[in-house]
């Protein structure tokens, strides 16, 4: 299926609209790829060279996403959305937290595609934190931390929300499927 390679180059277009300012454009691009390598990832016919191409093109096209977002509307409009992608991602790509079974768990992910899915959420809590939303933040870096490696990019994220929201980052927890809920509304 060459299809799983053609949406990770064409999400890889996006990515570099969004680099040179072209926000709207990226956007519109990366939304349909997005939902479409999503699809591809719940058939059980792919390979795992596309599945490694589809998972890599749902997880960019996230992450593009949430830059777009981040850039292009205010912090009332952006960090519901930037936070329904991050969740959105924790639930296609992750067990979850009340998984029972080690069967559960793998039925439920991808390694590979899990593998990359701290890479959403640090930009996530890059964005979040960027648009002050402290739990949301705290909630997205330490998920990241949980399952990414050892990165300079992720531990610079993690530590400058830890240092900006030190209370809040200490009494988020990470092992939930979604943030806490935003101030006024839970």
């Amino acid at each position: 299926m060459r299809r799983a390679r053609q949406i990770y180059d064409e999400v890889r277009e996006a990515q570099a609209l969004l680099g040179i300012g072209q926000i709207d454009e990226a956007m519109a691009l990366a939304e349909p790829l997005r939902r479409e390598a999503m699809e591809l990832l719940g058939r059980s016919s792919l390979t795992s060279f596309e599945r490694l191409h589809a998972g890599g093109a749902a997880v960019y096209a996230t992450v593009t996403l949430i830059l777009g977002a981040a850039e292009s509307s205010p912090p009332a409009e952006s960090v519901p959305r930037i936070r329904a992608l991050a969740t959105a991602t924790v639930a296609a790509h992750l067990p979850k937290a009340d998984a029972r079974t080690e069967a559960d768990a793998r039925t439920k992910a991808d390694a590979r595609t899990k593998a990359e899915t701290w890479k959403v959420l640090a930009a996530a809590a890059e964005m979040l934190a960027r648009a002050g939303d402290a739990g949301g933040a705290s909630w997205a870096a330490k998920k990241a931390l949980e399952l990414g490696p050892d990165e300079e990019y992720l531990t610079r994220v993690a530590g400058g929300i830890r240092s900006m929201y030190p209370q809040v980052y200490a009494a988020t927890p990470h092992q939930t499927d979604a943030p806490p809920p935003l101030p006024g509304t839970g």
